[in-house]
């Protein structure tokens, strides 16, 4: 388990699961991780959702995997501070695309010069094995007509190695959501 949880039985005979106030950073982690391997699952054979659900898979993986970086800086376990989370993820191109991503999802467009805006341009359905590609499109503010097309799965691998780097050069642990 990545809380603290107490389980009571119920008064009607079930388990009430009651979270803990402490929460840690690999909380966030695990949902990155979750909403990866649902990323994944739409790539396989017989894995398309839909258009819409297959867009959102992504922009949620992507949302998920930016907010590594807000637990990482405000759990007070470890030594990290935000200013350099936040370096780590400007400095790192994967990192900075999920970012646009994820702004750029929630805000509509990303309107300082500079900063990076960036889609899910297209969903493709291979009919023949009902498996999902989708692309994502990213640019800088002020720089439309350079866009840059990527594989959504290889972004998001390319996300999930950066973390993994961090989170090892800082020698921060996933001991306490097992084995992911």
């Amino acid at each position: 388990m990545f809380m603290p949880v107490t389980l009571t039985l119920g008064d009607t005979g079930g388990i009430v699961t009651e979270y803990g106030q402490e929460r840690w950073w690999q909380e966030q982690w695990y949902r990155a991780r979750q909403h990866f391997d649902e990323l994944k699952k739409i790539y396989q054979p017989g894995g398309f959702p839909g258009d819409s659900p297959a867009r959102g898979v992504v922009e949620d993986f992507f949302h998920h995997c930016l907010h590594v970086g807000d637990w990482l800086w405000s759990d007070t376990k470890n030594s990290l501070d935000k200013p350099a989370v936040q370096k780590f993820i400007r400095e790192d191109q994967d990192l900075k695309i999920c970012a646009g991503l994820a702004n750029t999802s929630k805000h509509y467009e990303r309107d300082r010069v500079g900063s990076i805006n960036a889609r899910v341009l297209s969903v493709w359905h291979n009919q023949a094995d009902n498996s999902t590609v989708a692309t994502v499109e990213w640019w800088r503010q002020g720089e439309e007509d350079k866009r840059t097309k990527l594989d959504a799965l290889q972004l998001a691998e390319g996300c999930k190695k950066a973390w993994k780097r961090y989170l090892k050069s800082h020698t921060l642990r996933l001991s306490r959501v097992g084995s992911i």
